[in-house]
């Protein structure tokens, strides 16, 4: 249990479970049934890459894919998920080690263990346990030995954007040195962010599926939430069938995602 708390220093299914509150019945299922995501979890892994202005919907992307591969991971035993959600309103959600432990402590047991792994156990008495700072490199090397006892890993990391600007290359280095780290096809992850020119310059290198969230792409996410606005709210019921239908279509035209 002290280990377990040690691990779990943030607790990033909070933000999961707001920003899956947050989905509109039928959204998403334009990138659940797409062929870049379908690819990233089923068959090449690698890094897929949403990105877009604030508010146009990352987060809650972020936990539809989150609660998608969790039911993958229920039925494949030698499958694990661990995800992060980085956030301006919090400061120990824009920390590396942080994430690193976090990531680490969300991970099954591997098939072949009964119990934590080894090296995290030795890791938690060599620093932990005395109060010391188990260090981003450590923490990294476990990660990565961790990941390799899986057939397959998938990694969820939102708002890449929302880490502090002067310390995020050591965030994207760490996403680089993962990917080149494993073989292909056994870690997908996935980021979320902003185009912001460091980010964007880091993942390209990285070659990922990259998906702009301003585009005609999500047309169908915006439709779905007009439609179900206009159909729940008391305001919008007097409307006739065409004039919702002629609402709903300048909205999703003028949106440009």
């Amino acid at each position: 249990q002290k280990i377990q708390k040690w691990l779990n220093v943030v607790d990033p299914t909070t933000n999961y479970s707001t920003a899956l509150a947050l989905r509109e019945p039928g959204t998403g299922n334009w990138l659940l049934q797409g062929r870049e995501y379908i690819d990233w979890k089923e068959r090449r892994g690698g890094v897929l890459w949403l990105h877009g202005i604030p508010g146009c919907g990352k987060s809650v992307l972020s936990a539809t894919a989150i609660e998608d591969v969790e039911n993958v991971c229920k039925s494949n035993g030698d499958h694990a998920l661990a995800y992060f959600y980085f956030t301006f309103s919090d400061s120990e959600k824009q920390n590396l080690e942080n994430m690193l432990l976090s990531i680490i402590g969300q991970l099954p047991k591997r098939p072949s263990e009964l119990d934590l792994p080894a090296e995290v156990v030795d890791l938690y008495n060599s620093t932990g346990a005395i109060r010391k700072s188990a260090g981003t490199k450590a923490l990294k090397g476990v990660l990565s030995r961790i990941i390799k006892g899986f057939k397959k890993t998938f990694i969820i990391l939102d708002a890449l954007d929302e880490f502090p600007k002067a310390m995020r290359g050591s965030l994207l280095s760490w996403i680089g040195e993962l990917r080149a780290d494993h073989n292909e096809g056994s870690l997908s992850i996935l980021v979320t962010s902003r185009p912001e020119g460091d980010i964007v310059g880091s993942l390209e290198r990285l070659d990922p599926f990259a998906i702009s969230l301003q585009s005609s792409i999500i047309d169908p996410d915006i439709r779905a939430y007009v439609r179900n606005s206009l159909a729940g709210k008391d305001g919008f019921r007097e409307f006739t069938q065409g004039i919702k239908d002629e609402i709903e279509e300048k909205l999703v035209s003028g949106s440009q995602g």
